[in-house]
């Protein structure tokens, strides 16, 4: 199951991202219960100019045995509304 929340600043054409999402898996059989859940943190921008917004963001992971291995991810990608 997924789950997030997310909030964000317009200025002019530019949003800035904040977003807390997670995984949780509920089907696995394991005794501590924090151990199923996967959160992170989300920075990021948008351009929202068009029909297409491009968009830079960071993610951090949370959990400590993730983050050790991985530092965070820069990613970028497009939202594309369809009206």
């Amino acid at each position: 199951m997924h789950y997030g929340i997310t909030g964000g600043y317009q200025i002019n054409k530019l949003l800035f991202i904040i977003e807390v999402i997670g995984v949780v898996i509920v089907s696995e059989d394991i005794g501590n219960l924090g151990d199923r859940f996967v959160n992170m943190i989300n920075i990021g921008m948008e351009w929202r100019e068009n029909t297409v917004a491009p968009k830079i963001f960071y993610k951090y992971y949370l959990r400590d045995d993730i983050n050790r291995t991985v530092d965070g991810v820069l990613g970028i990608g497009v939202n594309v509304s369809i009206d």
